[in-house]
């Protein structure tokens, strides 16, 4: 997906939009009169840096373009409570929140471009599935400039475009972030002596940036026994989306009269894997084998190491196989 990266000034082109803490506010009870937003910084820092994040379906850069606004975090989104609609100083409901951490209906915004002066203004109004309601836009009250502790920097209440309405981009070239051109993961795997022998194989995961993905491997039991395989592969990108990738299936044990070799292919393409591209630049992956777990509690196991190494989990996605 393309993306920005920079700071919204206010009409006042002094003023910058400001994530307290970087993201993560929202709600009356994140602190005594905290607002998510403030509209007082006159110099461009981490809280003040965004990354605008076109999405899948979306116009081109442009106007009529649809967006979220990831906070500098990396892990939070701008939402427009109800939105947009709300507003008023000291509202307990809360017109802006940065604590989301996935882009639903409320994280999403449409950008209008004046391009009669120089530089080009915009105007930013919350995303909504009820267009017949009327729209609404951004405010950033007095033009930019409001902050503290009991104040409501910006609104999501008005109806029609004002000076306050007003916004420009710090850096309005897109940015084009460090993607891998493809991913592939390979990895031996051994399973010592559940019998008398050990069970020995390969995994194979490929993808590419239109979400074409290829999940392959086989394994051979030495053993005196057959089994229930399982095999399940976790890909996390760097904003907390999980990709699994599993399969199961039997083994026939290692005895001269029996085909003691177990082989899965996985082939397709996957909307997910082409809209978060850009955000598995830096990816972790984890994997596990297992000859007597169900693949469910196997990927659960799976999922639960990523975490326990510090991995953030956010979003769970099934490309291949079982649910977790």
């Amino acid at each position: 997906m393309k993306t920005f990266v920079g700071s919204i000034l206010t009409s006042n082109g002094t003023n910058m939009l400001t994530a307290v803490n970087g993201g993560g506010l929202g709600g009356p009870d994140s602190g005594p009169g905290v607002v998510a937003l403030h509209t007082d910084a006159t110099s461009a820092a981490a809280w003040e840096t965004f990354k605008l994040i076109l999405q899948p379906g979306s116009p081109p850069i442009g106007p009529g373009m649809r967006f979220a606004l990831q906070t500098s975090s990396g892990v939070n989104y701008l939402t427009a409570v109800n939105g947009g609609g709300v507003g008023g100083p000291n509202d307990a409901t809360c017109p802006i929140h940065t604590d989301a951490t996935s882009a639903g209906a409320w994280e999403i915004f449409t950008l209008l471009v004046d391009d009669s002066v120089n530089p080009p203004t915009v105007q930013i109004m919350p995303f909504t599935a009820l267009p017949l309601t009327g729209g609404h836009y951004l405010t950033a009250v007095n033009g930019g400039g409001v902050g503290g502790p009991n104040t409501q920097p910006v609104h999501t209440d008005a109806t029609s475009v004002g000076a306050w309405e007003q916004f420009s981009f710090s850096a309005p070239a897109p940015v084009s972030p460090v993607e891998p051109t493809s991913i592939a993961i390979n990895c031996n795997t051994n399973i010592n002596g559940p019998a008398n022998g050990n069970i020995a194989g390969s995994i194979s995961l490929s993808m590419l940036p239109d979400g074409t993905y290829s999940f392959s491997g086989k394994e051979n039991n030495s053993n005196w026994f057959p089994y229930d395989m399982s095999v399940a592969v976790v890909v996390v990108s760097s904003t907390g989306t999980a990709l699994t990738f599993t399969a199961s299936g039997n083994i026939d044990a290692g005895l001269p009269w029996d085909n003691n070799n177990w082989s899965w292919s996985n082939t397709g393409i996957n909307s997910t894997i082409q809209a978060i591209w850009d955000d598995l630049a830096g990816y972790k992956w984890y994997y596990n084998v297992s000859a007597n777990l169900d693949v469910g509690d196997l990927l659960n196991g799976v999922l639960t190491a990523a975490k326990t190494a510090g991995t953030i989990i956010q979003t769970v996605v099934t490309v291949v196989g079982a649910l977790s």
